[in-house]
């Protein structure tokens, strides 16, 4: 089961949230529904737009509301004593000065609140002169996606949600027998076969986990080369991009964020694949191997090893990223959808 997860905020902070709530629950639910009301007595709802602003009005403010009780149910105040005088965090007070006018402003840290956020990229890119704005990548699940549409609709902006990609995960079982029998029963029997024509044809093999940042540093140049094996990634990874790679892991491994898993076959490394982890999850970013390989499917066992590393270590999740490769329904992936957000001024 995923960890809940706990909003660090100021006391300030949770008071704003809770005043909120309040108004949401009698205020607007009062004057909302009295707009339907009113809407309904125009007759026909079937072309009655004042009666479909209502309804939509009434369905974010009820997200809003579940969001805002979510949150506040799994609130933790930061108080005085709290705040660390070391490093920056929620609810110290830090001071930014610029040395070329010589002026300074003191700001003080509060909880992250996505509502709060959009609100500023969305404020920032209007002050920008922008027209038009795209949000890429937002999870059917994410709260942006719930909310993104009601900051843009607050400012006059029209909206337009697309279908982008899928996610395919799973939540993990407390063990490796366990997830077996939760594949279906063709899948189960193909990865058994495959794993015992491994052992059988190559002998046994190896599974490193590479977790410390000079180990992700070492490994990253046999990582590259199997990725860059295929020919669709070697024009994929330009200097640029390997530059990109290279720095990544070292810095998420710093901290305690990202693992290189290395696939092993006679003392060759002939599979591996990059992974971030991080609140019991265990997230598949990009992976490699070696086409001479591929008759023994190491490619598709580097990535069960890497879901059995994932269950063996008490994580609960496993995420493989957008996109629909068969490999990930082989491994029991269920699609979670990603979307788009086109915002235009109108």
């Amino acid at each position: 089961m995923a960890e809940q997860k706990i909003y660090e905020m100021t006391v300030e902070g949770i008071r704003k949230l809770q005043e909120e709530l309040e108004l949401r629950k009698i205020d607007r639910r009062t004057e909302i529904a009295e707009r339907i009301r009113q809407a309904r007595s125009f007759g026909d709802l079937s072309e009655n737009s004042e009666y479909d602003d209502a309804k939509n009005s009434q369905a974010e403010n009820e997200a809003r509301i579940m969001e805002l009780e979510t949150v506040l149910k799994n609130a933790r105040a930061i108080e005085d004593d709290d705040i660390s005088k070391t490093r920056v965090t929620v609810g110290s007070v830090v001071t930014l000065r610029n040395e070329e006018f010589k002026e300074e402003e003191t700001y003080t840290l509060v909880g992250p609140k996505e509502e709060d956020i959009l609100s500023a990229i969305v404020n920032a890119l209007l002050e920008d002169g922008r027209r038009e704005f795209d949000f890429w990548g937002l999870r059917a699940d994410s709260p942006s996606l719930a909310l993104l549409p009601q900051v843009a609709r607050s400012r006059g902006l029209e909206v337009r949600i697309e279908d982008e990609a899928v996610c395919p995960s799973l939540d993990l079982p407390p063990t490796w027998e366990d997830y077996l029998e939760l594949l279906g029963k063709k899948n189960r029997h193909e990865l058994r076969r495959k794993m015992r024509r491994l052992e059988k044809t190559a002998g046994p093999m190896r599974f490193r986990v590479l977790c410390s940042p000079l180990e992700l540093e070492q490994g990253m140049d046999d990582f590259l080369r199997l990725m860059t094996l295929k020919s669709d990634k070697a024009q994929f990874m330009t200097p640029q991009m390997e530059r990109f790679f290279r720095h990544i892991g070292v810095a998420m491994a710093e901290e305690g964020l990202a693992g290189l898993y290395m696939f092993e076959l006679d003392g060759r490394r002939v599979a591996s694949t990059f992974c971030f982890e991080d609140k019991g999850e265990t997230l598949i970013y990009n992976s490699g191997y070696d086409p001479q390989y591929a008759y023994l499917s190491v490619g598709l066992l580097s990535k069960a090893a890497c879901l059995r590393h994932a269950i063996e270590d008490g994580r609960s999740r496993l995420d493989f990223l957008r996109g629909n490769e068969p490999y990930k329904y082989d491994l029991g992936g269920k699609d979670l959808r990603v979307h788009r957000c086109l915002i235009k001024k109108a």
